[in-house]
């Protein structure tokens, strides 16, 4: 099966602390689903979590950056649900300004998807 995007959806809040996406449609059964963050912080670990129902999220990276904008991202995945809910919750740590988007695919392994995680940081 080739991999293939099925839908993607994005939302951003001011000074909240959580964010909900619901997607279209519900997630279908085995697919993978990420989920990318930016929010206004430069302190590390303000995604707390995610929640959804039957879905395990799981962070695969996160870059504080400390740098004069101090705009930091996540990107986070749930792999080979079954039933998951249709609403997906990103819990903060603290109020934030925060943008997402969330992404669907199927044709991607059910299990150990994520094989290298790289980061990189260039400031002026």
């Amino acid at each position: 099966m080739a991999i293939a995007r099925v839908q993607f959806k994005s939302g951003s809040g001011a000074s909240v602390s959580s964010l909900a996406i619901t997607p279209d449609s519900a997630p279908s059964n085995g697919n993978l689903q990420v989920m990318t963050i930016a929010y206004n912080s430069a302190t590390a670990s303000r995604v707390s979590s995610i929640s959804q129902t039957n879905a395990t999220w799981v962070r695969a990276i996160q870059k504080n950056n400390t740098g004069g904008g101090a705009i930091s991202a996540d990107i986070w995945y749930a792999e080979n649900t079954t039933s998951p809910g249709a609403t997906i919750t990103i819990n903060l740590a603290s109020s934030l300004d925060i943008a997402a988007t969330y992404l669907e695919y199927s044709g991607i392994a059910t299990s150990s998807s994520l094989d290298k995680t790289a980061s990189n940081e260039d400031y002026v």
